[in-house]
């Protein structure tokens, strides 16, 4: 998986995390090192992913806090989809 060396990293868990670590490495039949590094990876994936369309009319929640000055839709935090989505015939 690696083609270059490890670094080694130092980390501090509750008692009850780390127990729980052992569980899961004695379960899957790998490292806590292991489960940590495949933890992580998971996590940069999820946070490095592509950002939201900008198309998306969720976008336009700014434009339209300006255009009706903040307290014209008072319903505003209840029927945010229908303001952004029903009104052009999207979604």
């Amino acid at each position: 998986m690696f083609t270059h060396p490890l670094v080694r990293l130092q980390a501090y868990f509750h008692p009850a995390i780390y127990h729980r670590l052992q569980e899961q490495a004695r379960h899957q039949h790998k490292s806590i090192a292991q489960i940590v590094r495949e933890a992580v990876e998971q996590y940069l994936s999820a946070v490095e992913q592509e950002p939201a369309n900008p198309a998306d009319p969720i976008w336009r929640i700014p434009a339209l806090a300006t255009k009706y000055g903040g307290s014209r839709l008072s319903d505003a935090a209840i029927r945010h989809d229908e303001h952004l989505y029903d009104r052009e015939g999207i979604g």
